[in-house]
């Protein structure tokens, strides 16, 4: 009975996971186009202009080649100096789906800065969180998520969204805290309204307005509405997106699309 008993144990035991046969990353799963938002402030960065210290934000589309190397176009707030960029990086993902990044990031005045970034991915590589660890002097954290789609069209953007956008505006001299929630109306061609509520520095209000949009087909779009434009990109089939408030400028406002 002992003998009988012993052997099935031993074969549960080489079917249990073990760290040997836990999931392993690499480079090639790491290929495609995300959609990418960071979030934080720049304290004491060295080699970046004090008046370009502050809140941050960064609204990115991240294309990855499976080989180590990514293209990035971002649209980025320095303290509500608003700006436009193209730059590139290089990546390792390690066997434990953490990942290493080192983006080359140009700064009015101070030219391209090496930033490295720790970070890890979930849900199967549809997600990757990673934080600048390097120069030290911030607290900017990053989220991209998968695009899974190409050629988009303004039918991409159709039905009802939730928005959440929260950031600061009146910078650099008068910061005032900010957030807007409600629902986004799209009408698949090229039509939107909008039902929220906005929070500034506590004082609460209903803002409810319609503008139109474009799509490009990268993905990236755009809303207008009285003098306001958000930018954005797409992900998730379409099923969402990552936006910031571009125009006008003194602000670090962005948040997310997410389809109902």
């Amino acid at each position: 009975m002992k003998a009988l008993f012993v052997a099935p144990m031993l074969i549960l035991g080489l079917l249990a996971p073990t760290g040997a046969h836990a999931q392993k990353c690499q480079n090639s799963q790491y290929k495609g186009v995300y959609s990418a938002l960071a979030l934080g402030d720049f304290i004491t960065l060295p080699g970046l202009p004090p008046p370009l210290l502050g809140p941050t934000t960064r609204l990115g589309r991240v294309e990855v080649d499976g080989n180590g190397n990514a293209k990035i176009h971002a649209i980025t707030s320095l303290d509500g100096f608003i700006l436009e960029e193209d730059y590139t990086g290089t990546y390792v993902v390690n066997p434990d789906c953490t990942i290493d990044v080192i983006l080359n990031i140009p700064f009015p005045g101070a030219g391209f800065i090496p930033f490295q970034f720790k970070g890890v991915f979930s849900e199967n590589l549809q997600q990757l969180d990673i934080m600048l660890v390097n120069p030290p002097g911030s607290t900017v954290t990053l989220t991209l998520r998968q695009q899974n789609k190409a050629n988009c069209t303004s039918h991409d953007l159709n039905g009802g969204y939730a928005v959440n956008m929260r950031g600061d505006t009146g910078l650099p001299a008068s910061p005032t805290l900010f957030s807007r929630l409600g629902r986004v109306q799209f009408d698949g061609v090229g039509g939107f309204s909008a039902q929220t509520f906005t929070s500034s520095g506590g004082a609460i209000a209903a803002d409810n307005f319609s503008g139109t949009y474009s799509v490009d087909p990268s993905c990236a779009f755009t809303m207008s509405y009285a003098g306001n434009i958000w930018s954005g990109v797409l992900m998730n089939n379409s099923s969402a997106a990552y936006i910031m408030l571009t125009t006008p400028g003194g602000t670090t406002v962005s948040g997310t699309l997410q389809q109902q």
